[in-house]
């Protein structure tokens, strides 16, 4: 029985009671010792009843019995969208009239009975969801068996909303609801009209409008819950945890997932779709990949109701930066990063927003800014400019300096100084490793042949998109950029064929289970397998490749071949430096991302750090997430705070529009167990070594590996029996 997975299975009405059960046994599951937090072990004291609401009709399963099961409530997750959103729906919600407040507070009411909470909200403008409240979750409480069961009789009903008075094109508030006073302006917004007050300032001006609106009242949730709301015609998020209401944007700063649908933890938020943190308190990131943080919003409790207070231009806006400290020329400190990645950039702005006021130089053999690297193989022929993930005027604003078309050739550690191919050099204080890795080649006659590709870069995207468009193409390696390459050109190349030397796609990363699923997804489109075959030659007319030949004789005609057969770490340069490497050559480091060299660190790919789901051994980790998480506690440590890396590995792959998502480090599992339904492409599988869950894969059953991801962070362990005793139904098909 899962004791936290019960935020998914609460009921969906009154107040159905949470059982006790045993806790999970502690054990270190994450890459580093558990932080001291509450107890999950039933619900804290002091926790209040869900109060009876009206009678309403119940959500019903198909059987006609009241939807309880885990997998219900997983399958209705919103399904992730291809990466270009669309236009938003509006909700059927009819919102309160938002109230004006001269003086730019909110409503006070009764003094005396005035809550308010904290909130955090950053709003993208994505489609809308559907009736607010159709996508509640429930915080864990306990250990995973309590999200198993929960009394019919404890249904939470789909909130709608009060019932309102339609008159002229607007909404007037039910009789009896209370009207905070200093009304002083009405400002129109589409079809709802609302009340606004102008800010301290006495500003009158578009964002800094001020509004206050009622969103519900206190009964209308449960504590765990949370529901995207509207405000001002704009969504947000409200969440009641430890009966304490709070306001954030509804949509991840990363990619616009709808965080309605995610899971809250221990304070705060985790993004379904790509594991991204933010605090319920603030909105600061606390877990990656993103680099935003969501836009805070005031809430009050006045009289039974709920309000939320925000500058329009707050609502507008999509993305919250902290604030940075300005470069100080009397500094005379150099940070230098080398590389211009995701660990590179989050390390740069970490050290600003942690008030470093020296130089930062960033240094990168490409021509370009920092930019989405995830996108190159998911959407061939994306052009840089569009995936760049900050703007030259952004590092210009915030003195992050980018060497382009750069590359560091040694390092003098002696004299903290950096040597690079064109013979300049720069002297640094703190220094990042953070190359990156580069794409294996094939090592047999025929490997230089034109039109054998690797993906690497923007250009490379674009050129293996432009050669192999209405061409035959052959794909060498049939795990993450193979799988992506073939499914990004289904419909573009004249065939496709993928060549792997494993029993099934993704055997090393995510076993036969998840790669027999994904190849029949490509098979049915036509793209064709050749499984435990190896590559003998390539064979070529006038230069150019034409044919691949196989140990088996076979022989597959092509135009074009684009190889994904793993990376290896830009390390090249450390050779002769007294830096530990490991057998691969990744950079050694501890979890302060320092290396064996005082003052110098590595992140991202190139770094192999310890993994506790390993037992602490040295990996590398190429994923997008964990660089982030290494930039950061390497940024950190160079000012000196002793941070430990403290993350749970968290990545997905794109097979045109649908995402298979992964958390944890299943390396050395032996068996698996799994839940749903491999056929019907919706599935949860837990990895299992020596009895403990060390990872978890999913396809169409989010936020599962979401919640495990935060189960794993906690450093609670889940047993192979927990796994097997979780509900055996798939979720059904989304209506």
């Amino acid at each position: 029985m899962f004791r936290h997975f019960q935020r998914l299975r609460c009921a969906e009405g009154g107040g159905g009671t949470r059982r006790s059960r045993p806790a999970l046994s502690s054990r270190k599951a994450t890459t580093d010792p558990p932080r001291t937090s509450r107890s999950i072990e039933g619900l804290p004291a002091g926790r209040e009843p869900r109060r009876s609401r009206p009678a309403a009709p119940q959500r019903t399963a198909p059987d006609g019995g009241a939807s309880s099961s885990l997998c219900a409530r997983a399958q209705q997750q919103e399904q992730e969208p291809p990466d270009e959103a669309g236009p938003r729906a509006r909700l059927p919600l009819a919102p309160r009239p938002a109230r004006l407040h001269g003086d730019g507070h909110a409503p006070t009411g009764r003094e005396g009975a005035l809550r308010a909470g904290s909130a955090a909200a950053e709003v993208t403008r994505p489609e809308r969801l559907g009736p607010v409240g159709s996508g509640s979750r429930q915080r864990a409480t306990g250990g995973l068996a309590a999200h198993k069961k929960q009394s019919a009789a404890g249904q939470r009903q789909d909130y709608t909303g009060i019932p309102f008075q339609r008159g002229n094109g607007g909404r007037e508030a039910r009789p009896g609801a209370a009207a905070p006073a200093a009304l002083d302006a009405v400002v129109g917004y589409s079809d709802v009209p609302f009340l606004a007050s102008k800010d301290p300032t006495g500003a009158m001006e578009g964002g800094d409008t001020v509004v206050t609106q009622q969103v519900c009242q206190v009964d209308d949730m449960h504590d765990g819950e949370m529901r995207e709301v509207e405000v001002a015609g704009h969504p947000v998020l409200l969440v009641r945890d430890h009966l304490q209401f709070s306001a954030l944007g509804s949509r991840c700063t990363h990619a616009g997932a709808p965080l309605s649908k995610g899971y809250l933890g221990q304070g705060r938020i985790r993004c379904p779709w790509h594991g991204a943190c933010f605090s319920l308190k603030t909105g600061d990131i606390e877990e990656y990949p993103t680099l935003d943080c969501l836009t805070s919003f005031k809430v009050t409790v006045d009289g039974g109701h709920v309000y939320v207070t925000a500058k329009i231009k707050d609502l507008e806006s999509s993305h919250r930066v902290k604030p940075m400290s300005k470069r100080n020329p009397l500094n005379s400190q150099t940070a230098l990063l080398l590389g211009a990645g995701p660990a590179a950039l989050t390390c740069a702005e970490i050290l600003r927003q942690e008030g470093f006021t020296g130089r930062i130089v960033m240094v990168t053999r490409e021509n370009h800014l920092p930019y989405d690297k995830t996108k190159l193989s998911k959407a061939l022929g994306t052009k840089a400019t569009d995936i760049y993930l900050r703007s030259q005027s952004f590092l210009d604003a915030h003195s992050i300096e980018v060497w382009m078309e750069k590359e560091v050739a040694s390092l003098d550690l002696d004299g903290k100084k950096a040597e690079f191919s064109d013979g300049t050099w720069q002297t640094y204080d703190h220094l990042l490793i953070a190359t990156g890795s580069s794409p294996r080649r094939l090592q047999c006659p025929g490997a230089n042949l034109q039109n054998v590709c690797v993906l690497l870069t923007p250009e490379d995207s674009s050129r293996i998109l432009r050669l192999a468009t209405g061409k035959r193409v052959a794909i060498v390696g049939a795990s993450f950029i193979g799988m992506e390459v073939a499914a990004s050109l289904v419909g573009k190349a004249a065939c496709i064929e993928v060549i792997e030397r494993a029993e099934c796609p993704y055997q090393a990363a995510l076993g036969c289970q998840v790669g027999q699923v994904a190849m029949k997804m490509l098979q049915v489109q036509g793209v064709k397998f050749h499984l435990q075959a190896e590559v003998t030659e390539l064979q070529g007319e006038g230069g150019k490749v034409t044919q691949v030949l196989l140990s088996s004789g076979q022989v597959i005609l092509t135009d074009v071949v684009v190889v994904g057969i793993g990376v290896t770490p830009n390390s090249s340069f450390l050779q002769d430096s007294s830096i530990v490497l490991d057998r691969r050559g990744a950079v050694v480091v501890d979890l302060y991302m320092q290396t064996s060299a005082p003052s110098v660190f590595a992140a991202g790919d190139v770094a192999s750090f310890p993994v506790a789901l390993l037992g602490g051994k040295n990996i590398d980790i190429c994923h997008w997430q964990i660089a982030q998480a290494h930039g950061r506690v390497a940024a950190l440590n160079m000012l000196q705070r002793q941070e430990k890396l403290h993350t749970v590995p968290f990545f997905w792959t794109k097979l045109q529009t649908k995402s298979i998502r992964y958390a944890g480090c299943g390396i050395g599992y032996t068996e698996t167990v799994l839940k749903g339904d491999l056929s019907q492409e919706k599935f949860l599988i837990f990895y299992i070594r020596d009895g403990i869950v060390t990872a978890v894969a999913s396809l169409n059953f989010d936020p599962m590996v979401a919640m495990v991801a935060e189960v794993l962070y906690s450093g609670k362990i889940i047993t192979k029996d927990e796994a097997e005793a979780m509900n055996e139904e798939a979720p059904p098909e989304k209506a």
